[in-house]
């Protein structure tokens, strides 16, 4: 929610809640994640800090990496309203406290700042997954293992290219910049991820196969038997199981497709992945 507290709040919360149910969409996280209203405030003022939670940092990202606005039969333009005043005020936080654009030398144009939240949301994921396996006794182990490997590290890879789209680009202002990660935000991840990948002039046999990777692992998500299958594997059996073994082959195909993109193509793309990717 954006702006002051209002009474109707919860009723708004309670329709956009049944306009979901209409679409028979899967039930947000039990865990409370994305269940319940979430307040601007925290989402922009709380970053980095001792607030910021671990739901409030996967609520800021996601937003920026894969949200969308819900149409509740109002305008198309969504221009004015709280979630693009959200996503502005955000950005205006990562790049006004980023250092980097306070100085006119030796300066790439990346919003460090935001990268190394997004670098931070990722590995979060990664040391969440290995807390749930010891919380919940090891149940789901092989399909959140699977989704870690594949639509969970798509999320962190187009962070990370959002964050590479500027750099080395001296000629671009910084309220320029803002308004470029704005219309990246506002791409699809995959439609995203896949033109820049073109743009770097990556090779097509590394992009076909990390999308045909991709692409397996969908499938397997809509096969109703196949991932009740696997999700409901106990975690001592998953390494005899040829279900599991074949989405994890598959999940090794779509990272040596990233290892390839990121560290041998010699690209902007390679230099960028070292110099910020990592240290």
């Amino acid at each position: 929610m954006d702006g002051q507290s209002d009474p109707n709040d919860y009723e708004t919360g309670r329709y956009v809640r049944n306009k979901l149910v209409e679409r028979k969409l899967i039930e947000p996280s039990p865990s409370g994640l994305f269940g319940q209203i979430t307040f601007s405030h925290d989402l922009i003022h709380y970053i980095g800090g001792e607030e910021d939670s671990n739901f409030n940092l996967s609520r800021r990202i996601l937003l920026l990496l894969e949200s969308d606005r819900i149409d509740l039969g109002t305008s198309a333009d969504s221009s004015g309203t709280a979630y693009s005043r959200v996503i502005f005020g955000i950005l205006e936080r990562y790049l006004s406290n980023d250092s980097a654009f306070h100085s006119a030398h030796g300066r790439d144009n990346v919003p460090r700042f935001l990268l190394n939240d997004i670098v931070r949301f990722w590995r979060t994921m990664c040391v969440d997954f290995a807390y749930k396996q010891r919380e919940q006794g090891g149940k789901k182990w092989a399909l959140r293992n699977i989704k870690l490997r594949m639509s969970r590290k798509i999320i962190f890879l187009k962070g990370l290219l959002m964050c590479a789209s500027s750099y080395q680009n001296p000629d671009i202002s910084v309220e320029d910049l803002k308004l470029n990660l704005k219309r990246i935000i506002s791409v699809k991840p995959l439609d995203f991820i896949v033109a820049e990948l073109m743009r770097y002039k990556i090779h097509d046999r590394w992009i076909v196969e990390l999308l045909d990777a991709y692409d397996n692992f969908l499938g397997m998500l809509n096969d109703n038997r196949l991932r009740e299958h696997i999700q409901s594997l106990p975690m001592e059996d998953v390494y005899n199981d040829k279900a599991f073994l074949k989405a994890r082959e598959n999940a090794h195909l779509f990272q040596q497709a990233l290892d390839q993109i990121f560290f041998y193509e010699d690209t902007p793309l390679k230099q960028f992945t070292i110099k910020y990717g990592l240290f």
